[in-house]
C-alpha cells in the first residue's frame, strides 16, 4: 500500500469549521508546567516528553511532560513530584 498525502487545501476544508477541543486542555497544562522551577537549584525547566509517561492520565487528553532542569539536568514529574532521573551515582 502507497502512501499518498493528502492536499492541504483539502485537509483545509475538511476541518473547516470545527472547533479544536484540545487547545484549551493544553493551555492549561502549559501554565502548569510555567510555575516549575528545579526541585534541586531553583532553575528554570524545559519539557520533555517520555513515551512511557505521555498518557498515562486516563482522564487527561492531550501529553503530559516531565520537566527537565536547564542547569543541573534533574528530570522530575511534576503532576506527582517525583524525581525520575538526571541524578548521578555520586549523590
Amino acid at each position: 500500500m502507497v502512501f499518498v498525502e493528502i492536499d492541504p487545501e483539502l485537509a483545509r476544508q475538511a476541518i473547516e469549521g470545527y472547533e479544536n477541543e484540545l487547545a484549551p486542555e493544553k493551555k492549561g497544562l502549559d501554565a502548569f508546567y510555567r510555575q516549575f522551577r528545579c526541585k534541586r537549584c531553583g532553575s528554570s525547566c524545559r519539557k520533555e516528553m517520555s513515551t512511557r509517561h505521555v498518557f498515562s492520565a486516563p482522564d487527561v487528553l492531550v501529553p503530559r511532560s516531565l520537566l527537565r532542569c536547564e542547569a543541573c539536568g534533574i528530570l522530575f514529574d511534576p503532576h506527582s513530584g517525583l524525581v525520575v532521573g538526571g541524578i548521578s551515582a555520586a549523590e
